[in-house]
């Protein structure tokens, strides 16, 4: 015998996949087209879009909208693409994200490239799920030219005149609980 109710949350959970999907593309999709009614509306009224690195620290729609604004002006193109994204249902209008993304864009004349994380909470509101909050991680943001050899470097972040830090994976206390102690004696050399 099956048990309608059941099926019925076990579809109401992948609908609400499926929407939170559509929701992080739709986002990629008004990054590209500079389309700042549609990428503010994607958040709630009083959601936030900041950054690990602090250069972005945007609180709720207006201040998202001045955020995107003024990057777009000294950006030309961009592509934004997402690969794989890990959802968790809280409950029927919640849940959290994990995005995987990396993004081409032209800054000031420059090609550049960069690969991102978003740790997102979504809200459903009104029956529709927005971003209540995106934080981005990088790994890279760098010229295009420099690509072949960022991922050596430490100082990965190389955007508006600085080189800095990334955020990850050296951030992440498992990275660092896997990384050798210099007193390891596995690292011994034996001649």
């Amino acid at each position: 015998m099956t048990d309608i109710a059941a099926l019925e949350r076990r579809i109401a959970r992948v609908e609400a996949q499926q929407e939170i999907r559509a929701l992080v593309s739709t986002y990629c999709m008004a990054c590209d087209d500079r389309d700042l009614n549609t990428l503010t509306g994607l958040f709630t009224p009083e959601g936030t879009f900041q950054s690990r690195n602090g250069a972005t620290d945007a609180h709720g729609r207006d201040a998202i909208r001045r955020h995107f604004s003024s990057r777009y002006a000294g950006m030309g193109v961009t592509n934004h693409w997402t690969h794989d994204h890990l959802i968790t249902l809280e409950d029927d209008n919640s849940a959290t994200g994990i995005v995987f993304s990396h993004v081409e864009s032209s800054l000031q004349g420059t090609g550049f490239l960069g690969a991102t994380r978003y740790h997102d909470h979504y809200v459903r509101q009104d029956g529709q799920w927005r971003f209540g909050s995106r934080l981005l991680d990088f790994l890279y943001f760098a010229p295009a030219a420099e690509y072949p050899g960022i991922l050596s470097e430490q100082l990965r972040m190389k955007a508006f005149g600085r080189n800095a830090a990334a955020d990850y994976p050296e951030g992440l206390e498992t990275w660092r609980a896997s990384m050798p102690r210099s007193d390891d004696p596995a690292l011994r050399t034996t001649e």
